[in-house]
C-alpha cells in the first residue's frame, strides 16, 4: 500500500495532468488526496476513473481553488467521516481491529486564519483514537532551517504549529528526496519552504513502524508531491526492457534492429522469434547506451543541478537564475 498526496496547483493544463500520471505509473498508490485543483466535481469525477481508481470523495467548490479529492482503488475499504474546503478525514479498514485513520490536510495559507487549521486537526483529534496518518500540505514549517530565502520567519506561527501537533499526538515521519516542498516567488525575491508533510500519532506508528515518506519532485506544480508507504521503501525491481520512440529518428535504431535480426538460427518458428526479439532488445540497450548515454541519470542531473540553482537563487534573490531555473523546470517536464 502507498498513499499519494498533492496540492497540484491547477488541473488545466495537460502537463500537470500527464505528470499526475506518471506518478501514478511509477508509484501505484493505493488512495491519492488532491489539493488545489482548480477544477470543478465534475471534473473529478471524470479525473478517478482515468486514473484508475475506483471510488472518490470530492468536497463541495467554494472558492477559485477547486474541490479537494479523494480517490481510493476497491483494496482499501474507505468510510469518509467528515470534510471541509480544508480536510478530507476517512476511516480504513473493515474491522475494528485495523481500522485507522487517514487525514488528507490543506492549510490556510492566509496568516490570519492559520489558527482555524490547527482549531481543526485539534477537532479531529478530538472525535477519535484510532490510529491516524496526517499529510498534505500544512501552509506552515515547522522550524526556521524548513525555510530559504527572504529572510528569517516569525517564530509565533512556527511555535503554534510544533504546539498543536504535540497536544494532539502527531509527530512528523520526516522524508527521503529534496528539503524544501515548495517554491515561491515574492516581490522582494525567490524562497523555498517544507510546507507538505506527513505526521501520525503513536498508535500509527506502532502498527506501521516501517514508514517512510518520499518527496516526489515535480515540474508542474510549485509542490513536490508526498507519498507516504507504510511498509517502507522497496529496492527498485530490474528494469525490463522498453522501446523508447526517440529511436526511431535515428538511423542507428534500424541498423541495430537489421543486425540483431539478421543471423540465422535453426528451431521451431515461435522460439526463434522470440530470441530474435530477445537479441533486438539486449542490442538497441546497448546502441542507446552508447549513442545517448542514459536519458534517466542525465534528467536526474539536471535535476540537481535545478535543486541547486533554487537554493542559490533563494540565498541570492538573483532573478536571473530563477528565470532560468524556472525554464530548466518547464525542459525537464516534457520529458517525464
Amino acid at each position: 500500500m502507498s498513499l499519494l498526496f498533492w496540492n497540484v496547483r491547477g488541473l488545466g493544463n495537460r502537463r500537470t495532468v500527464h505528470e499526475l500520471e506518471s506518478f501514478i505509473r511509477a508509484q501505484d498508490p493505493t488512495a491519492l488526496f488532491l489539493a488545489e485543483t482548480w477544477a470543478g466535481k465534475a471534473r473529478l469525477i471524470s479525473l478517478c476513473s482515468e486514473l484508475g481508481f475506483d471510488q472518490y470523495w470530492v468536497t463541495q467548490q467554494a472558492n477559485r481553488l477547486g474541490c479537494l479529492a479523494l480517490f481510493w482503488k476497491k483494496s482499501l475499504k474507505i468510510e469518509v467521516t467528515s470534510s471541509s474546503l480544508n480536510h478530507i478525514d476517512a476511516v480504513v479498514g473493515d474491522s475494528l481491529e485495523n481500522k485507522w485513520r487517514l487525514t488528507g490536510i490543506y492549510g490556510f495559507a492566509d496568516q490570519a486564519k492559520k489558527s482555524d487549521t490547527w482549531a481543526l486537526l485539534r477537532q479531529l483529534h478530538a472525535s477519535s483514537s484510532l490510529p491516524w496518518l496526517c499529510a498534505g500540505d500544512f501552509n506552515e514549517i515547522l522550524w526556521s532551517h524548513e525555510k530559504c530565502g527572504l529572510g528569517p520567519r516569525n517564530e509565533t506561527p512556527m511555535q503554534a504549529f510544533r504546539e498543536v501537533l504535540d497536544e494532539t499526538g502527531l509527530k512528523d515521519l520526516g522524508y527521503v528526496g529534496k528539503k524544501f516542498t515548495w517554491k515561491g516567488r515574492r516581490q522582494s525575491g525567490f524562497m523555498l519552504e517544507r510546507l507538505d508533510r506527513a505526521v501520525a500519532n503513536n498508535q500509527w506508528l506502532f502498527q506501521n513502524p516501517g514508514t517512510r515518506v518520499q518527496h516526489l519532485h515535480s515540474n508542474s506544480s510549485d509542490h513536490q508531491a508526498i507519498l507516504v508507504k507504510p511498509e517502507g521503501i522497496s529496492p527498485k525491481p530490474k528494469r525490463t526492457f522498453k522501446f523508447e520512440q526517440m529511436w526511431l529518428q535515428d538511423r542507428g535504431c534500424t541498423d541495430t534492429v537489421n543486425c540483431a535480426w539478421g543471423p540465422s538460427i535453426v528451431g521451431a518458428t515461435m522460439p526463434v522469434v522470440v530470441e530474435k526479439v530477445n537479441a533486438c532488445g539486449v542490442k538497441l540497450t546497448e546502441w542507446s547506451k552508447n549513442s545517448f548515454g542514459s536519458v534517466k541519470k542525465m534528467l536526474e542531473e539536471k535535476k540537481k543541478l535545478l535543486t541547486r540553482a533554487e537554493l542559490a537563487a533563494a540565498n541570492r534573490g538573483d532573478q536571473l537564475l530563477i528565470k532560468k531555473t524556472r525554464c530548466g523546470n518547464n525542459a525537464l517536464g516534457r520529458f517525464s
